[in-house]
């Protein structure tokens, strides 16, 4: 499957990582894993956003990638 992220999905998944005390860590989470899994971001994008709009870092993100599969 070929991913072509749009403006649109950077900006959803921005917004959710610029409001994480807002939403809060799960509902962030959901809205960018969700967007991944309906093809419309990767995983280096996610990363690229939350380093920049949360400071979080990749290990965080992959981490947190894991968890959710699990649940």
């Amino acid at each position: 499957m070929t991913t072509r992220t749009t403006q649109a999905t950077k900006n959803t998944v921005g917004n959710a990582f610029a409001n994480w005390d807002t939403i809060g860590k799960w509902g962030v989470y959901q809205i960018a894993f969700d967007a991944m899994k309906a093809g419309k971001i990767r995983l280096y994008e996610i990363v690229e956003i939350a380093e920049a709009e949360a400071g979080i870092r990749e290990s965080v993100i992959r981490m947190r990638r894991a968890d959710w599969i699990r649940m």
